[in-house]
């Protein structure tokens, strides 16, 4: 199955593996654990992020403390 996702917290939620587009080029593909990281999303989107993994959800947090948190993985 292929999920195309804009959400980057929605993602680890319905999938194991996922593919980190830029520009048109594949950044980075594996484990979603492997792909979402802060250097990922920080080359990807060209602004400073903090990934932090909970026991249950994923948090980032962008420049002006804009917080997003996913909900509980599956």
């Amino acid at each position: 199955m292929l999920m195309v996702c804009h959400d980057l917290l929605v993602a680890p939620i319905f999938v194991d593996r996922a593919v980190l587009l830029a520009a048109g080029e594949l950044r980075a593909e594996g484990e979603v654990a492997e792909v979402l990281t802060a250097g990922n999303i920080e080359s990807a989107y060209g602004t400073r992020v903090e990934v932090d993994r909970g026991v249950s959800s994923v948090s980032a947090t962008f420049p002006r403390g804009l917080v997003a948190v996913s909900p509980p993985a599956r």
